[in-house]
């Protein structure tokens, strides 16, 4: 898979974001492990991501088809990898 950007919380240097050939991801624990962020983002391209500084929102760029915005993104930045631990 071609990973076209990667961006670091402006906040929580362990939240990464990566823009790849086929989606949308992020890291809780910078980098060790990544999830898909697939509710509303079709499978696409996404070429540049963006952290608004003052509303917290990630801004997608894809190839082709759209921007999105995810809204608000505090609550991955106070998410920690222990909370994905399934019991």
């Amino acid at each position: 898979m071609t990973v076209k950007v990667v961006r670091e919380d402006l906040d929580n240097p362990d939240l990464l974001f990566a823009g790849t050939e086929f989606g949308l991801y992020a890291s809780l624990d910078r980098g060790a492990h990544w999830l898909r962020l697939s509710e509303g983002l079709p499978m696409v391209a996404v070429d540049d991501l963006v952290i608004h500084p003052r509303e917290r929102d990630l801004v997608v760029g894809t190839h082709g088809r759209s921007i999105y915005v995810l809204d608000d993104i505090t609550a991955l930045e106070h998410w920690r990898p222990a909370a994905l631990i399934r019991r």
